[in-house]
């Protein structure tokens, strides 16, 4: 049996480790899953601010004026009209809405609620401070006989700090606050005036009427309108302001300067001080021509594009994201553009934030508080009547657009000869939408015009009498 011959390494043959071989390899494939699976930090890569507080809601509000629009179009469009507050059905008023109507003319407090409730859904929250008589010691309780209400006033969360709430677990307020901070001077004092650094002063809550829109799990604390689309407003403001830079740049593009080569001229003998001076009454003053000698002045062709769809997909999502429609968000002419769809499922929204959030948050605590103090006559609050008008009504327009609809179909059903197969009340009352009851009066109407009518249709019908239409004695006084 033939031995084969032990293979032998010669000094070109390569040597390799297979130990460090599969390390390296290793060591790639695990470098290339982590990189693979590593997520990019979108607020990071874009500038986003990750967790606003409340001085940044506060900036934004102040120098956006699409923030403001953000803040304040659910407050406004809700209190487009003011509720009745009445006791009873009554003709005569009782004391209790003499009072009020009264006390509501006189402080203008519909609108003061609608200003708080704007000013609310800057932060998490906001109030109404009711300046009673005995003001003196705001931070105790006010007292309960006699107590007219003086003023109102009205603060967001930049100036409002939660001092203390009831820790006792067995107090219908518990985790509610038990005394405030509020900063009274006034931040936007008229220039050249002094003014007041600072005024905190801590208020008993029984002489704060406690706002906060956007509740989730907390009676105290809400959400800021800003907040779920504070990074969209962020970009509004990149959009707008790089938009101007844009056009600002675009408007003088700049200029470029060319050593002639015909010309034996280096660069140290130009004259770079008086070249400037020339640039500078070019580009900032009414000058139009500038001297150089030996250089070639070139203008730089502009880039600008116009910011209309990146500033629209951002003011999109803004209003998609506040269930707003968008040309409600935009503004009144474009509002009255909006389908009669979003219209009517704007209005139903509205409705419900006015029946089920302003009238029992900030309304009926209001009126509660002023009645237990003293600053309206004593009544059951509970069974207080608050009626909304309704935003359902149809426009002048659309009820020109039922008449003429109507119209037509009675004219329809007229000329058809349908009567036969539908009686014309059961017409009046399935078609045409009448009660029973209206039905038998325009019926009744009816047969009272008919009857009016009947003696001249008799006449007209007589045999014989002219009515200037018998072609047989349309001439007769011609004839010779």
């Amino acid at each position: 049996m033939a031995t084969m011959k032990k293979a032998t390494k010669t000094k070109d043959t390569p040597v390799v480790n297979q130990a460090l071989l599969l390390g390296a390899v290793r060591t790639l494939t695990d470098l290339t899953r982590q990189l693979s699976s590593k997520r990019r930090d979108l607020d990071v890569e874009c500038d986003y601010t990750v967790d606003p507080t409340k001085e940044d809601f506060d900036e934004m509000y102040r120098t956006c004026g699409v923030a403001k629009r953000v803040v304040h179009i659910l407050p406004e469009e809700s209190w487009f009209t003011s509720p009745e507050v009445y006791e009873t059905e009554e003709s005569k008023s009782t004391p209790f809405e003499t009072a009020w109507n009264d006390l509501a003319n006189r402080l203008d407090i519909f609108s003061m609620m609608e200003r708080a409730d704007g000013l609310s859904g800057i932060g998490r929250f906001g109030i109404i401070f009711l300046g009673f008589r005995d003001s003196k010691n705001i931070k105790t309780e006010p007292s309960k006989k006699n107590n007219p209400l003086m003023y109102i006033r009205t603060f967001d969360e930049s100036v409002v700090t939660v001092k203390e709430t009831e820790t006792d677990v067995t107090n219908e307020r518990f985790g509610k606050p038990t005394i405030y901070e509020i900063d009274f001077a006034e931040k936007e004092a008229p220039s050249g005036k002094s003014q007041v650094v600072s005024k905190k002063l801590e208020v008993h809550w029984s002489r704060v009427i406690h706002i906060a829109d956007n509740r989730r799990m907390s009676d105290v604390y809400g959400e800021s309108r800003l907040k779920p689309v504070f990074n969209y407003l962020e970009d509004v403001r990149k959009i707008l302001g790089g938009s101007a830079e844009m056009f600002w740049q675009g408007a003088f593009p700049g200029i470029s300067f060319e050593l002639d080569p015909r010309i034996d001229l280096d660069v140290d003998q130009i004259d770079n001080t008086g070249l400037q001076t020339q640039m500078q009454n070019y580009a900032n003053g009414l000058q139009r021509w500038m001297y150089t000698q030996g250089l070639t002045a070139k203008s730089l062709a502009p880039n600008i594009s116009s910011p209309t769809e990146h500033l629209e997909c951002q003011l999109k999502a803004i209003a998609l994201t506040l269930g707003v429609p968008y040309r409600v968000f935009l503004g009144t002419e474009e509002a009255k553009l909006a389908s009669g769809q979003d219209a009517a499922a704007w209005a139903k929204r509205l409705m419900k934030r006015q029946q089920k959030y302003i009238t029992p948050y900030i309304i009926r605590p209001l009126i509660e508080r002023l009645v237990k103090y003293g600053a309206l006559p004593e009544i059951d609050v509970v069974n207080l009547n608050i009626e909304w008008p309704s935003l359902l009504s149809p426009s002048e327009k659309d009820e020109t657009e039922v008449a003429k609809g109507k119209t037509e179909a009675m004219k329809s059903y007229v000329q058809g000869g349908v009567d036969d197969l539908l009686p014309p009340k059961f017409f009046l009352m399935y078609i045409m939408k009448m009660t029973e009851e209206e039905a038998d009066k325009a019926m009744e109407e009816l047969e009272t015009h008919q009857e009016e009518h009947a003696d001249e249709l008799e006449d007209d019908s007589e045999p014989g009498k002219d009515d200037g239409t018998n072609p047989d004695n349309s001439m007769d006084g011609d004839e010779g």
